[in-house]
């Protein structure tokens, strides 16, 4: 139990940390400008997510199995290089180095925070969660100070995460293998991956950015709950006494937090963010945040029954579904609505492959 409280409070650091950075940005520049940074997040998501599945999963990160600190700094320069030139897509060429620090700064700090979990470093993991919640909150104060623009902010917050590579522990004896991927974990994290993130590329691209910027900042409004239903989630069902309760207890939660913020008022919600946010985009927000939920826990709940293809069928047809149904979306309600189908179809999917496989 202590164990999970004290990742609750590194990951609660952590995600709080973002959750401001994210909010500051949106009242400073709005919702066009914010398109830039909602390409950089989910750039940096993709990087991790792929990082995580290729490499740390793989790799017994302990003793002699282990990467070294060069190994995993060379390897996520690559990623992040790599999937910022890809974004020369979606942004102009001078955002292109702002973006790129972005991304390796906060998959560095993901990858840090994610190995010194793994390895039981708790005293270091709760330091790297403090001193970067600090050391941003800090920055942001100079940042509003200054007036500055949106690359150095992007630019200040890479830096920052890049500093702690060196919180990343020594390997000895790296293991000189080559490490084999896991095939079928990678490809369904890049598909979950697309399901949560295409259309922060696909609006910018189509002359849309200003919604983009409104989903962004949906989901970071929706942010504390979805990462805390994957931590609680994650705990109930990997025991038997909760397992069939962890649905009905997430989807609750989920459904009570969007009811604050839909008490709240979009006229509030807009004051503090200074993006445009409706009423009703906030009850389809909601239902977005719930099948986003289920979907994380019934991937979560299969991959402990070690039921890999009907995971990663279903989130490569759910991928594909809502990459064709989005040219459909014409506004932003419709492109929440494409999103929550995009996850139920996943679960559906996956819980009828699985059937069949018994």
């Amino acid at each position: 139990m202590q164990y999970i409280i004290r990742l609750s409070i590194d990951q609660g650091l952590s995600s709080l940390s973002l959750f401001i950075f994210s909010i500051t940005l949106a009242r400073e520049f709005g919702a066009a400008d914010f398109s830039i940074y909602a390409i950089a997040l989910s750039t940096s998501l993709m990087v991790t997510a792929i990082f995580n599945s290729a490499y740390i999963e793989p790799t017994a990160i302990k003793g002699k199995g282990g990467l070294s600190r060069g190994t995993i700094i060379t390897k996520l320069s690559m990623l992040s290089l790599t999937a910022s030139i890809l974004c020369l897509f979606f942004i102009e060429q001078s955002q292109f180095f702002p973006v790129l620090a972005f991304t390796l700064g906060n998959s560095a700090l993901f990858t840090v925070r994610r190995i010194n979990a793994l390895n039981g470093e708790h005293n270091k993991l709760t330091l790297v969660s403090a001193t970067s919640f600090a050391l941003t909150m800090t920055s942001l104060w100079l940042l509003n100070y200054t007036q500055a623009s949106l690359s150095l902010w992007l630019i200040t917050y890479g830096v920052l995460g890049v500093t702690y590579l060196l919180f990343l522990p020594i390997t000895k004896y790296e293991n000189k293998e080559k490490i084999a991927a896991d095939l079928s974990s990678l490809v369904t994290a890049i598909m979950l991956w697309i399901c949560s993130n295409y259309f922060f590329y696909y609006l910018p691209a189509v002359g849309r950015a200003d919604e983009s910027g409104q989903l962004r900042i949906i989901y970071t409004l929706f942010m504390p709950i979805l990462q805390a239903g994957t931590i609680a989630g994650s705990f109930l069902i990997s025991k038997k006494s909760t397992h069939n309760a962890a649905f009905p207890i997430i989807l609750s939660l989920t459904a009570a937090y969007g009811i604050i913020l839909t008490a709240i008022g979009s006229e509030t919600i807009q004051s503090i963010t200074k993006i445009p946010i409706t009423t009703q985009e906030l009850v389809y927000a909601t239902l977005l945040a719930a099948a986003n939920s289920s979907s994380g826990l019934s991937s979560i709940s299969l991959r402990m029954q070690k039921h890999i293809t009907p995971i990663l069928t279903s989130s490569t047809i759910s991928a594909l579904t809502l990459i064709i149904i989005g040219f459909f979306a014409k506004t932003l309600n419709e492109i929440m609505i494409c999103i929550t189908l995009s996850f139920l179809l996943s679960i559906a999917l996956s819980q009828a492959i699985r059937r069949m496989h018994k």
